[in-house]
């Protein structure tokens, strides 16, 4: 998981500075994001599988690394061989929203359990 609230993540100082907690918006990734998708949006029941941010309801996607590559960054060379190395096929932005926390864990206790 990358979320810079973490004492693991090379930034957590800068984000402390900028924020007293550390966001409500995380990364993470799997061995088969285009899979773990599909599953996403057939068992979420509380968290949306769409693309958006700055809802109150919780949202859950995957970025595909080829879809980052062809519409925003456009990286080359070492930039684009290391983002691959760190994102694989992709990586998956959860936007934290205002549901119960029993909810979500449960939620993703249904796609990940």
């Amino acid at each position: 998981m990358i979320y810079p609230g973490l004492e693991s993540h090379p930034q957590q100082a800068l984000a402390q500075a900028q924020m007293d907690l550390g966001g409500g918006v995380l990364t993470f990734q799997v061995a088969e994001p285009a899979a773990m998708a599909v599953r996403m949006a057939e068992r979420f029941r509380v968290i949306h599988y769409a693309f958006s941010l700055g809802h109150q309801r919780s949202i859950c996607v995957l970025i595909p690394t080829a879809e980052i590559q062809a519409s925003t960054y456009r990286m080359e060379g070492p930039a684009l061989a290391e983002y691959c190395a760190w994102a694989g096929d992709g990586v998956f932005r959860l936007s934290v929203g205002l549901e119960d926390v029993a909810d979500l864990q449960d939620d993703l206790a249904r796609v990940f359990g």
